[in-house]
């Protein structure tokens, strides 16, 4: 018996990936320089320091990089509620339901953005755990994020649901034995997960009503 459905942060909740990357173009325009847009994918479940690490152009000299980062943590970071992208089926679903399955996000994300976030749309109260990167020793994909959701709700790895947006989430729950749905939005498709063992996919508020009363 499913007793817990188990949400990602960024790409379910909000399109926080998309949120960062609009934020570098900016930065990185203001300082004379760009970001293509054709580089977004690339930093989809990265940290920052791995966007710049392995995705940023090499060839920008490292004096701009920094004064982007400084950007980020100056005016991003400490106001990151301007940034939100929110992702209303998902919000819309976790704000009506009304059943008795606990719901829990998951998060590579650090707790200073994922919980301001979930307090601005409104569901930070509706949920029984959140967890966040500084919570664990590795990230997704290494299943540990998902082991600790697991032990706190006291659950079984059989009694919980992951809904997921990238490859590196589903591998993350699929390691630690959780069945994995992914949310489909304008950022990702099913071809994404050709290669995945995905259980389904989650276009809207009314697949999350009917995934709840299947389950």
């Amino acid at each position: 018996m499913i007793k817990a459905l188990i949400f990602d942060y960024d790409g379910v909740i909000n399109n926080g990936d998309l949120a960062r990357f609009r934020f570098f173009q900016q930065a990185f325009q203001q300082h004379k320089s760009k970001l293509d847009s054709s580089l977004f994918p690339q930093t989809m479940g990265k940290t920052t320091k791995e966007v710049f690490d392995q995705v940023i152009d090499k060839t920008i000299p490292n004096k701009i990089k920094q004064a982007v980062l400084d950007d980020y943590h100056t005016q991003y970071k400490k106001q990151s509620s301007k940034y939100l992208l929110p992702i209303t089926p998902t919000i819309e679903f976790i704000k009506e339901y009304q059943g008795e399955k606990k719901l829990a996000v998951t998060s590579n994300t650090g707790r200073d953005l994922v919980f301001p976030g979930l307090r601005q749309f409104g569901i930070d109260r509706r949920l029984a755990l959140v967890v966040t990167k500084e919570m664990v020793a590795c990230r997704k994909p290494n299943p540990e994020i998902y082991l600790l959701t697991l032990k706190k709700l006291q659950l079984d790895k059989s009694e919980a649901i992951v809904i997921e947006d990238s490859p590196v989430g589903v591998s993350a729950a699929t390691q630690a034995g959780i069945s994995c749905y992914v949310f489909l939005s304008l950022i990702n498709s099913q071809s994404d997960f050709v290669d995945t063992p995905v259980c389904g996919f989650i276009h809207s508020k009314e697949d999350y009503r009917k995934l709840a009363d299947r389950l």
